[in-house]
């Protein structure tokens, strides 16, 4: 054996790299599929596997995986950041849009089911229906008849199988009244906006609390 003969380095395919891997696969998923906790992972093992390639290239290789892994990682967990923000703002007020949606549907129904009334007291001497499926002929369907923020009710396909105690959310408070007696009067109501319908057939929407 030649005393003076250098020891040669280990090949490049031989470096431990796996944790430059690991980071560089978690980076990846992290930014795929926006995944917070693949994104931590990430960033902590490409920061190791960077260090210990910067310090003994020689035993650990993958610098380079390391450091794109590490970057995916925190573009992830920022991404992940960013959505959950946007979230939190956006709920809120997707919430409130829904819930002004309602409260306009339910205006015009309430103004369909006040214009039925009168059309069915113009034929019955001025007089309002006693309940809603009287004046089925006048309504178009009995679905009008459920409040669109009403969970606790379903509506009826058609009048056959219509049950006023199960398919009806609005309130008829005057059955049975002359038209002209109230002309300004609450005639129906909806329990859950507040909406109240009057006996010339407007409707008007009662702030929480306010009574009429």
């Amino acid at each position: 054996m030649n005393d003076g003969q250098q020891p040669t380095s280990a090949p490049v395919g031989q470096t431990q790299n796996g944790l430059s891997i690991t980071s560089l696969v978690l980076g990846i998923l992290s930014v795929l599929g926006c995944l917070f906790l693949t994104g931590i992972p990430a960033i902590i093992t490409g920061h190791i596997a960077h260090a210990r390639a910067r310090r003994d290239p020689q035993t650990y290789g993958g610098a380079s995986m390391a450091l794109t892994g590490l970057i995916m990682g925190y573009i992830g967990t920022l991404l992940v950041t960013v959505i959950a923000v946007l979230a939190a703002l956006l709920l809120p007020a997707l919430a409130r849009a829904k819930g002004h949606a309602q409260t306009s549907s339910c205006t015009s129904h309430m103004k369909q089911i006040g214009l039925a009334a009168r059309l069915w007291s113009n034929d019955n001497k001025d007089i309002l229906p006693m309940d809603f499926i009287s004046m089925k002929n006048e309504l178009v369907t009995p679905k009008i008849l459920i409040c669109p923020a009403d969970k606790s009710k379903k509506p009826a396909p058609d009048w056959s199988q219509f049950d006023a105690s199960a398919n009806v959310t609005y309130e008829f408070l005057l059955p049975g009244a002359k038209e002209a007696d109230v002309f300004n009067q609450t005639v129906f109501r909806c329990p859950i906006h507040g909406n109240i319908g009057l006996g010339d057939g407007s409707v008007q929407q009662v702030p929480k609390g306010g009574r009429r």
